[in-house]
């Protein structure tokens, strides 16, 4: 059964696919030049070939399709990807890339994960701007890729430095120490009495084999072996039988994935959004409200209820792939409580929007216009769209994520952000911080609840170059 694992291990690391790689190719054209008319000139001029993927180095730049299974690790330089990593992270939720932007940063693989697409991981599904290609550089391939040393590590791992097998050592060296006094004391007693020489030889060596047991090797192989089949029984199936012994003294397991112990599903609670206090300029939390949706309809500040489904409906990694939304189920969970409509930018919205989101029905979408009464078709083209026109992927060390909105009626430009109450509070105005933050946070975080925070300002530009350099 360990052969048949690490032979299927070898046909995965065996992997090949033909794939549009960018290629110089050099075309012979006639110089125009009337004093050496038979004179002719060289061309340099790139086009994407189809080629074998095991032909690829690091540095060329090919061109991603959907639907492919990546051959070698790539940073994507333009467009962005829905990608399926359940290969090496084992996380079934699709993870969304985007393209890495032109700064003076020096690329770094740990730190620059959100723009390199890993060998061995799924593409489903391709986005591009305009009529430009998805296109990735080339920066491993073979064992030298993430999933390469993956395979590297399985198909020879490294050595077992269990204190069960030092201790073994130990022992038999003891008992080879026992032996080689033993067999010197035989030897020059077998001398003094004359003893026959081959005879000598034969008493002398026993000792070897009576002080250190040959059989103990097989033994300790047995008792792996017949541990091997039991596990088999149970469908559980080692490629190293050495890990076994390790297994064996394994008194205590420690998962470090958060959802691995915890119940999985997640649901909202409510919100709680700013108010002013009566007869003051201070700020405080409202009572927590339920229906996210109705937020309007249940209080009179209205600015601060826009602001908040604006961030809960466009601060997230959702995509939707196949008309189905897919990211984080956190996230999912609060786009859903909004009662809005995520959908993919068409021709006619601006080509630097990459999602947009707005209200579902045309009565809510009315509310937000506040237009109530009046016909929807009378509000023009985009009666309340919300454009995404940057996304910063969540950070674990800053403990919050971003994006950059654009509201297509009013041309508005706002920064949204969310993360963990007290990281977003050393990022906030003083003055904007409601007076009971402390209070109502220990309460929700000592019953176990999940609080997030989120917050805006809007954008003192509106340049799109200006805006991709923050």
């Amino acid at each position: 059964e360990t052969r048949t694992n690490l032979i299927n291990v070898r046909k995965m690391a065996h992997y090949s696919c033909n794939i549009n790689t960018l290629r110089y190719h050099h075309t012979t054209i006639p110089s125009r030049s009337i004093s050496s008319v038979s004179d002719k000139s060289e061309m340099s001029e790139a086009k994407f070939l189809e080629l074998d993927s095991s032909e690829l180095v690091p540095g060329d730049v090919i061109e991603i399709p959907n639907q492919i299974t990546l051959p070698c690790d790539i940073v994507l330089l333009s467009g962005s990807c829905i990608m399926n990593e359940c290969m090496l992270t084992g996380e079934s939720v699709p993870v969304l890339k985007s393209h890495i932007p032109k700064t003076d940063d020096r690329y770094n693989s740990t730190e620059d994960k959100k723009y390199t697409l890993y060998a061995g991981t799924h593409v489903i599904q391709t986005r591009h701007f305009g009529t430009n290609k998805v296109t990735g550089l080339v920066i491993r391939t073979a064992f030298s890729t993430t999933k390469g040393s993956l395979i590297r590590s399985i198909l020879f791992p490294k050595p077992n430095k269990f204190k069960f097998y030092q201790d073994s050592f130990r022992f038999i060296g003891i008992l080879a120490v026992i032996a080689i006094l033993g067999f010197a004391y035989s030897l020059r007693e077998f001398i003094a009495i004359r003893l026959d020489t081959s005879d000598m030889v034969d008493r002398c060596l026993d000792l070897f084999t009576i002080t250190v047991p040959p059989a103990l090797p097989a033994a300790m192989s047995v008792g792996t072996i017949f541990a091997l089949s039991r596990l088999k029984r149970s469908k559980i199936f080692c490629i190293s039988p050495p890990r076994v012994n390790v297994a064996g003294k394994v008194s205590m397991m420690c998962f470090d994935k958060t959802g691995t112990l915890t119940e999985e599903g997640l649901d909202v609670m409510g919100v709680r959004h700013i108010q002013r206090l009566e007869g003051s300029r201070a700020l405080c939390f409202s009572e927590l409200h339920e229906k996210v949706h109705h937020l309007k309809d249940l209080t009179t500040d209205e600015a601060y209820c826009t602001s908040m489904i604006e961030a809960l409906a466009s601060c997230h990694s959702l995509t939707k792939v196949d008309g189905e939304l897919i990211g984080d189920p956190l996230d999912q969970k609060m786009f859903e409580a909004t009662n809005w409509d995520l959908e993919e930018p068409q021709e006619s919205y601006d080509s630097l929007i990459t999602t947009i989101v707005k209200p579902k029905d045309s009565q809510s979408m009315l509310e937000f216009c506040g237009e109530e009464g009046v016909n929807l078709q009378a509000l023009g083209q985009f009666p309340y769209h919300l454009g995404v026109m940057r996304h910063f992927d969540f950070s674990s060390k800053l403990q919050r994520m971003s994006v950059v909105t654009k509201n297509l009626k009013t041309n508005e430009v706002r920064i949204y952000t969310k993360g963990s109450p007290e990281r977003l509070r050393e990022l906030c105005k003083a003055e904007t911080i409601p007076k009971n933050f402390h209070r109502i946070l220990a309460s929700y975080t000592n019953e176990g609840y999940r609080v997030i925070a989120l917050g805006y300002r809007v954008a003192e530009t509106k340049n799109y170059m200006k805006l991709q350099k923050m």
